[in-house]
């Protein structure tokens, strides 16, 4: 019983021990935490041991944080932080929300209770496997198979799935191109997964699809890490698209000359651009894809939602503000003299001079004139985030080439869900499908490169 009593009494000392260093551990990481807030990178910097402090200097620290709010959007709240002690030591892992995404933030400390090393890791998603997911009617699962595949650019190694239907002759091939922002091989939004609606809903017509993580949903800080300041939409999009296409041509079951790429949002924006980079595609599909420069968009975007809010009750100062931050930000991108000197705090998003640059000196629609081959547009008419304006300047520019279709759907909103009444943010969090009538029309146009513009 002694022998009992003294193992119960060291168990108990052992977890309060552990109980006090984890609020320890805990408090260190809201304070690292809200010194990034608060721009202390100084002070942020002094929690380090000294040997880590030499790599996670205040200039690093900066650039890292700033950098990942420019693929994350803004840092909304620190929700949870939990406490871990394994062989390497002891852990807090900070679950964070940012704007567009919830990413991990594990800081790992020494025996001195001074952080020794922080990770930026992507949040746990939903499953995207089959079994997992609430399919709409069009999905058949008996008709299709899935495979995790991986593909390389640069450093990175990109995971994503294969899903195909299950036949023996070669098909066609799909590779989904994301939208902005750090987005997951579904495209992820509250419950809605448009990608893997798209994905499952073309297996079922007989079409293969590859969608994969986006490489800033994976790897953001160590793509701040590696490219710094020279983040453009090569790296952030481009580049995997590239490295998917050449990956698709060594599948046994794909037809090597029926390759396609669809892009939605920004990933439709730069399918002409990718289109002339891999010349051997089939064709291209944009959904959703601004004819306009990006910075248009997000002011004509930003103005809407003002709109809605003056309707609600009207602005607040801090909204106000900014408005006319964002309104001065596009027009240091618009003003000839942008340069690599230009700060990214002075630019739209946070994104670097070296992005905005990138972007002026690429003309969508140009590439798409000189594409010369099939292209299809899909348009929501409730889209406020590209509006029927692009829609109507692809259409003019484009229309007389003989291989370019065009849609418009009345009742769908930027994510190709359905809806009524005005597009607003909020809508994106109820439950949804891309409706089976668009995937009929993308697996009809596939098969006969022609598409009516009737629904």
């Amino acid at each position: 019983m002694k022998g009992l009593l003294s193992s119960i009494l060291f168990l108990f000392i052992c977890a309060n021990t552990f109980a006090q260093d984890s609020l320890v551990y805990k408090s260190i990481a809201q304070e690292f935490i809200k010194l990034l807030v608060e721009k202390q990178y100084d002070q942020a910097s002094l929690l380090f041991d000294f040997k880590s402090s030499q790599k996670y200097n205040p200039v690093y620290l900066k650039k890292t944080w700033l950098g990942i709010q420019s693929q994350t959007g803004e840092f909304l709240i620190a929700s949870e932080f939990n406490s871990k002690k394994n062989a390497d030591g002891n852990s807090v892992l900070i679950t964070c929300e940012f704007q567009f995404i919830t990413l991990n933030i594990k800081t790992s400390f020494d025996k001195q209770n001074k952080i020794s090393l922080i990770e930026f890791l992507p949040a746990k998603t939903l499953s995207s496997s089959i079994s997992d997911y609430n399919p709409p009617p069009y999905v058949k699962k008996r008709r299709i198979k899935e495979e995790e595949i991986y593909f390389k650019t640069d450093v990175f190694l990109i995971p994503g799935v294969y899903t195909r239907p299950k036949c023996k002759r070669k098909t066609p091939l799909v590779i989904l191109v994301h939208d902005f922002g750090p987005l997951d091989r579904d495209a992820t939004l509250g419950s809605n997964k448009i990608f893997m609606d798209l994905a499952l809903g073309l297996a079922s017509k007989g079409i293969a699809v590859i969608r994969y993580d986006k490489r800033s949903f994976v790897y953001a800080a160590r793509m701040i890490e590696r490219y710094g300041e020279n983040i453009t939409i090569m790296e952030e999009t481009i580049s995997d698209v590239i490295s998917a296409v050449n990956l698709a041509k060594t599948l046994k079951r794909v037809d090597s000359e029926k390759i396609y790429v669809l892009g939605h949002g920004i990933g439709g924006m730069v399918s002409p651009r990718i289109a002339s980079m891999k010349q051997d595609l089939a064709g291209i599909i944009i959904m959703a894809g601004n004819a306009r420069p990006l910075e248009d968009m997000l002011l004509e975007q930003s103005r809407y939602l003002s709109e809605i809010s003056v309707s609600q009750g009207g602005l607040t100062d801090a909204e106000k503000i900014q408005l006319y931050q964002l309104e001065d930000q596009i027009m240091a991108v618009k003003n000839p003299n942008l340069n690599s000197n230009t700060p990214a705090s002075e630019l739209p998003m946070n994104l670097s001079s070296s992005y905005w640059i990138d972007m002026n000196n690429y003309n969508q629609i140009s590439a798409a004139k000189n594409a010369s081959i099939p292209m299809l547009f899909l348009q929501g008419q409730r889209d406020f985030q590209v509006t029927l304006t692009d829609f109507s300047i692809w259409k003019k520019e484009l229309e007389e080439l003989e291989q370019v279709s065009f849609k418009l759907y009345a009742e769908l909103n930027h994510m190709f869900i359905e809806g009524s009444g005005m597009s607003v943010p909020k809508e994106y969090l109820i439950k949804g499908n891309v409706p089976g009538y668009v995937i009929t029309d993308i697996s009809k146009w596939l098969k006969n490169r022609k598409l009516d513009d009737k629904h």
